[in-house]
């Protein structure tokens, strides 16, 4: 091989590795970013309901609303959660499943909950009753304030024992 030909081969050889790794770091940085902007953060408080409508002893459901963003997209995302009363005090659960993240139903009749994907049930304290769920119902962090019960959305992994934000 000629010198001008080597000389050509690596120059094109540093420049597609060059184009390679800003291709890649620009990825990197838009997937960090979106994971990031996605995420629940710690003032992103969600108005569940009014603490006098949430009757103590009796489970329920409300849908809560928040904005979520993957990178520039902004969209309105709606979400079941759980409310169950544990020493006078309201506590608001993620109605994923934490098996494998299907949701999770109230039973009025019965006051308890369920997820009809794979039939674990869970008591009025989020306690596993039956099933194959690994742990009970995940709680999400709550507020009251002005007389207005607030949650912050969190997502859980799932198939574990133990609860971990994601």
């Amino acid at each position: 091989m000629e010198r001008r030909g080597f000389v050509q081969s690596i120059s094109a050889l540093i420049g597609s590795m060059l184009l390679a790794v800003a291709g890649l770091g620009t990825v990197l940085i838009q997937g960090v970013a979106s994971i990031l902007n996605g995420k629940s953060q710690e003032g992103d408080w969600i108005p569940v309901d009014h603490i006098d409508r949430i009757l103590p002893g009796k489970p329920t459901e409300r849908t809560i609303s928040y904005l979520t963003k993957d990178g520039w997209e902004e969209k309105n995302d709606r979400q079941k959660v759980l409310i169950l009363f544990e020493e006078s005090e309201p506590v608001v659960y993620s109605s994923s499943c934490p098996h494998l993240d299907c949701p999770v139903s109230l039973i009025p009749d019965e006051e308890r909950f369920v997820c009809k994907c794979h039939m674990s049930y869970f008591d009025v304290q989020g306690k596993v009753m039956e099933g194959p769920s690994p742990r009970g119902l995940d709680p999400l962090p709550t507020k009251i304030e002005d007389g207005v019960l607030y949650c912050r959305w969190v997502r859980f992994q799932s198939g574990g024992s133990k609860s971990v934000e994601i």
